[in-house]
């Protein structure tokens, strides 16, 4: 009985692609409709968005980041992969090849101007 419940247990312990912590954040920068810059705002505030991902991106692991990088919304996907060029990773020709088949837009606010994009 022990093994069976074990054995049920591995697909839900190895299949979780988020740690909490990184889950909790991804969720809140989900929520944003446009990728931030450091400072926005006509007083140039920090951006509660922009802190979200530098928090991202000093927790989480290269998989969690290629994980978010190509099943996020545009937002998450355009965070996720600045962390995945930051870090140097190998996945990302992968993950420029996949932008460029998928031509998502995003949606960028860099101080106090506006503008529209793409992921590649």
């Amino acid at each position: 009985m022990k093994i069976l419940s074990f054995l049920i247990c591995i697909p839900i312990f190895h299949f979780g692609q988020l740690s909490p912590k990184v889950n909790k954040l991804y969720q809140r920068l989900s929520e944003s409709d446009k990728v931030e810059s450091q400072q926005v705002g006509d007083f140039f505030g920090e951006s509660p968005v922009y802190r979200c991902f530098l928090d991202i991106s000093d927790i989480a692991t290269d998989k969690e980041l290629e994980y978010m990088a190509y099943n996020g919304n545009p937002v998450v996907k355009t965070y996720a992969s600045k962390s995945i060029f930051r870090r140097k990773l190998k996945s990302l020709d992968n993950l420029f090849d996949y932008y460029l088949k998928n031509n998502d837009s995003v949606s960028i606010l860099e101080g106090c101007i506006g503008s529209d994009s793409f992921l590649a």
